[in-house]
């Protein structure tokens, strides 16, 4: 199982960044082509795959960090969060300070993004907020819940459930897992806390990783087999069928499907674990976390040059730039990951990465 989760970590990495592509962003004449074929499909690959990355990352927390003992102590409980002091908020802190430096320098030399306040504009308060969540202080509903290093809001959701994971454990023993049921209802009806961490993804899926590292549960070798394209199958028609026929409105249905999802996605790895062992080096692997917390504004800047050179093509070339900023943006982050660790001292690798 843990072979299942290090060959998860990485392409789930990968695809994220692919997730947060979005050419049309960037064109500088959007309204002169018909990009029907392509949004059609940016839509299906969001929708299909890319949706299920953060739920499989936050199952894949909350089962290792219950896996590795039979009771959960007080003592348990210090060495984790003592542990997570160097794997998560440090990290966090750094990178978060990093982002800061660069919209800090952006402002100054190229200004601040239409409609937000610069960070030279920034208070103490707004600058601690900037760690927490955006929506505080920027007049801009999609930033809520964001910090600095966007996609960095998962660790933070992750420090909170961590903190918490003492009344996680006494639910789900206490309750035989039943208490799974309300925090499902909870991620289905997206009620979302008023501090904005934990997210109700977080809640639920930490929790159902939990319960799994904390009964040692595994995938059996049977479900090794071609199993695996049967569940992938009924994923793929309950999600055609919510598609044209519920037109997003059935809320329940597309949670549901998402569940059969995460399974599929599951048994898929599995299938190919067993099968080809660890796909990737243990320093691919590793790169995993530096990956994540580096490639929002490379990923930006990359769509900013490459999407008007392709634009012209139509459809073609926004398909180009789809594949060619992110992949661009991987090898990037690959050879700076590599390159710090090769050439600079340990510490710092350890600093960027928690240890990983």
């Amino acid at each position: 199982m843990r072979l299942l989760v290090s060959n998860l970590r990485f392409p789930l990495c990968m695809l994220i960044v692919f997730m947060h592509c979005n050419p049309l962003l960037f064109c500088v004449n959007v309204h002169k082509f018909n990009f029907v074929t392509f949004e059609f499909a940016q839509t299906f690959a969001m929708e299909f795959v890319f949706r299920l990355c953060v739920p499989l990352f936050f199952i894949i927390s909350g089962y290792l960090f219950f896996l590795s003992f039979e009771k959960f102590t007080t003592q348990v409980y210090k060495e984790k969060l003592y542990r997570r002091l160097f794997s998560l908020l440090l990290p966090y802190l750094v990178w978060n300070l990093i982002f800061f430096f660069l919209y800090y320098i952006g402002s100054l030399f190229i200004g601040p993004m239409p409609s937000e306040k610069p960070v030279t504009d920034f208070t103490f308060s707004d600058f601690f907020w900037s760690f927490w969540n955006l929506g505080h202080v920027y007049n801009n509903p999609s930033f809520t819940g964001l910090v600095l290093d966007i996609p960095l809001w998962f660790v933070r959701d992750l420090m909170v459930m961590s903190i918490f994971s003492p009344i996680v454990y006494s639910l789900l023993v206490k309750t035989k897992g039943f208490v799974l049921i309300l925090f499902g209802i909870i991620w289905v009806g997206e009620f979302q806390p008023t501090m904005y961490a934990p997210s109700d993804q977080a809640l639920f899926f930490f929790s159902l990783g939990a319960f799994a590292g904390i009964k040692k549960l595994s995938l059996p070798d049977k479900w090794g087999d071609n199993r695996c394209f049967l569940f992938l199958a009924i994923y793929f028609i309950l999600f055609v069928l919510i598609a044209f026929f519920s037109h997003n409105k059935i809320r329940w249905m597309k949670h549901l499907n998402d569940l059969i999802g995460i399974v599929s996605f599951l048994l898929l790895f599995f299938h190919f674990t067993q099968r080809k062992g660890q796909w990737f080096p243990t320093n691919i692997s590793g790169a995993s976390f530096f990956l994540y917390a580096f490639f929002t504004l490379p990923l930006l800047l990359s769509q900013k040059i490459i999407v008007p050179i392709f634009e012209e093509y139509g459809n073609v070339g926004m398909f180009i730039s789809y594949f060619l900023c992110p992949s661009l943006v991987i090898f990037v982050g690959l050879l700076l990951y590599m390159g710090i660790t090769r050439f600079f001292p340990t510490w710092i690798s350890r600093l960027l990465t928690g240890g990983r």
